[in-house]
């Protein structure tokens, strides 16, 4: 948590607003002439509008996995980023344990837009993207759908057909403002009965419609000198050899390298968070790795009623490289002189704003209070996020909705 001897007070807020907030949304602007008069609040509002203006754009994650006992699997993710009225996209299909050496059509809502080739394997990919480069990448043909949204069917083959959801199988990444990957990391504590632990850790990148994983599986204080069966959901996988303290490890890559092994046959096809992993009598459960830096919710929402008055709100909920920031502003003009309004969160009263012999009032909670800024108090409703309503008083409302995707 950040002190408030932590801020210096630089008087840079015109620069701010000259620059970061040209691109950020009126909420954002509307916060600008309250917020210099505290210099805690300016530097807590320029992160957090840097860090709206650098990744301001609208994002579209969607994915599937399919699943044929006879046809193996097949992963899909799309991701489509508009920024600055630029959209890039790029649909990824990746298919594993197929019928060897065949071609596959892939359908989208019943047309087909494409082809998978399978090797001897049964394994394959297919890559569309706004600027493919490689010879893995495609251009998106003419007649892939204009609008790609959740609940779109999607078949491979005969009989791998599923509904593609919103979100994506894996972190994304795009350094240029392009899509050229998907990473997944998950990992592991496991712990038993006795004094022994041990650690899994799965990462998986595809670049270019070319996958590259690496399991790793640790354990320490078991058996000395012993065989420690690895299993993933029930399955057994491998096998650790322990030393003399009882501590050995086991890695599978899909580009083994010294005592690095070739991942098995029957190493599971989809690995995902809630997979059941086993060291011997230790057990756990993998999870999704935290990002670095975690964008949880930037909404707001322009007020209006039958009166004159007008108003804004923002809600900032974010985790910059680990540091909790949170920020909520009502802002309102026009109104009467002197009302005291009650502001409301989602039916929740957080506070009242009084407004100016001019109308006009604001109300800043943040997590860093300081000047005119207060704590939030303690009923602030959580998760408020987009569809959350706010009103103020009986003359102003309005639904908080998403500001920014990152």
């Amino acid at each position: 948590m950040l002190s408030r001897k932590s801020f210096k007070y630089r008087p840079q807020f015109e620069t701010l607003e000259s620059r970061a907030l040209l691109s950020a949304n009126s909420a954002v602007k509307a916060i600008a002439s309250h917020v210099a008069h505290s210099p805690a609040i300016n530097r807590l509002a320029t992160a957090i509008v840097s860090n709206i203006h650098s990744a301001a754009h609208s994002a579209t994650n969607l994915s599937a996995t399919l699943t044929s006992a006879a046809s193996g699997t097949a992963t899909i993710s799309f991701h489509s980023n508009t920024e600055h009225g630029k959209t890039n996209s790029m649909l990824n299909i990746q298919v594993q344990g197929g019928a060897a050496n065949a071609t596959l059509p892939v359908s989208i809502n019943g047309t087909v837009v494409g082809q998978v080739k399978t090797d001897a394997s049964g394994n394959g990919s297919l890559v569309f993207k706004t600027n493919p480069h490689g010879p893995n990448q495609q251009a998106f043909p003419a007649n892939f759908p204009t609008s790609l949204a959740a609940g779109a069917t999607v078949k491979v083959g005969t009989d791998l057909t599923g509904t593609l959801a919103t979100g994506g199988l894996g972190e994304h990444h795009d350094d240029d403002h392009d899509v050229d990957e998907t990473k997944t990391s998950l990992t592991a504590n496991l712990t038993g009965s006795g004094t022994s632990t041990g650690t899994v850790s799965f990462k998986s990148e595809t670049e270019d419609g070319v996958a590259k994983s690496l399991f790793t599986a640790s354990v320490q204080g078991a058996t000395a000198n012993s065989l420690v069966p690895v299993s993933i959901n029930g399955t057994v996988v491998g096998q650790i050899q322990t030393d003399a303290s009882g501590n050995g490890s086991l890695v599978f890559s899909t580009n083994p390298t010294g005592t690095q092994l070739a991942f098995p046959a029957n190493f599971p096809t989809s690995l995902t968070a809630g997979a059941a992993v086993s060291i011997g009598s230790l057990t756990g459960t993998l999870g999704t790795t935290s990002a670095e830096v975690k964008h949880n919710a930037v909404v707001s929402a322009n007020l209006t009623g039958t009166t004159a008055a007008t108003g804004s709100a923002l809600f900032v909920n974010e985790n910059l490289h680990g540091l909790a920031l949170m920020f909520f502003t009502v802002n309102i003009k026009g109104a009467t002189p002197g009302a005291a309004l009650d502001v409301t969160v989602a039916g929740t009263k957080v506070g009242t704003i009084t407004a100016d012999a001019s109308g006009n009032g604001t109300l800043v909670f943040s997590s860093v209070p300081a000047g005119s800024a207060l704590a939030f108090p303690a009923n602030f409703p959580t998760n408020v996020g987009a569809g959350a309503s706010i009103s103020v008083g009986t003359i102003l409302n309005g639904t908080l909705a998403t500001s920014a995707s990152h």
